[in-house]
């Protein structure tokens, strides 16, 4: 399974490999990227299985950033991992064809999603 991981602090992307490895070691492949347009260009050549967008990116935001992909592949898969977790911006994903949303609070959700 190819994973990307849009996130703007390579210690969160570090900790989320280091939390999916576990029981995937050999099966998962990772994509780094630090920025919305970084993860629009390394999309449409990598074509990962699964996209983790951070929604605070700088200059291009992961909503317009899942967006972008999201109409170009209707079959992304994207699910935001954001430590904005309020009411607004869980609408504002809940608006998106997105897989879902977890909180930075509680990053032990994303084995969920994981299928190898």
């Amino acid at each position: 399974m190819k994973i990307m991981i849009v996130e703007d602090h390579i210690d969160i992307r570090r900790l989320l490999k280091t939390i999916l490895s576990v029981g995937h070691k050999n099966s998962l492949e990772f994509i780094d990227c630090e920025s919305g347009e970084e993860a629009i260009e390394q999309y449409a050549t990598q074509r990962p299985d699964l996209v983790l967008m951070d929604i605070e990116l700088g200059k291009m935001n992961g909503f317009e950033a899942a967006t972008f992909i999201l109409n170009t592949d209707k079959e992304a898969n994207v699910l935001f991992v954001s430590s904005h977790d309020s009411p607004s911006i869980r609408k504002k994903a809940s608006e998106l064809p997105v897989r879902g949303f977890i909180s930075k609070d509680d990053l032990s959700q994303v084995h969920q999603y994981i299928i190898t």
